[in-house]
């Protein structure tokens, strides 16, 4: 990756198109990722940035639960 937030955004899309026709388990469900995307900032330590990333993916997938819901 490049290191941009375009780079990482291209790369999640990427796997996304892969995954669009895979189906898994018994009720033949539609395989999909969710991505928190963190770049990392000057004074990040590790569990700093790892947080980032986890508060953006959960950001994400609670994104996802209310388009199922609506």
């Amino acid at each position: 990756m490049d290191g941009s937030l375009k780079g990482a955004e291209t790369l999640r899309n990427s796997i996304n198109d892969r995954l669009a026709n895979v189906r898994v388990g018994f009720d033949n469900a539609l395989l999909s990722i969710s991505t928190g995307i963190s770049l990392y900032e000057t004074g990040f330590d590790s569990k700093s940035w790892i947080a980032d990333a986890d508060t953006k993916l959960y950001e994400v997938k609670q994104t996802k639960r209310i388009g199922r819901s609506v």
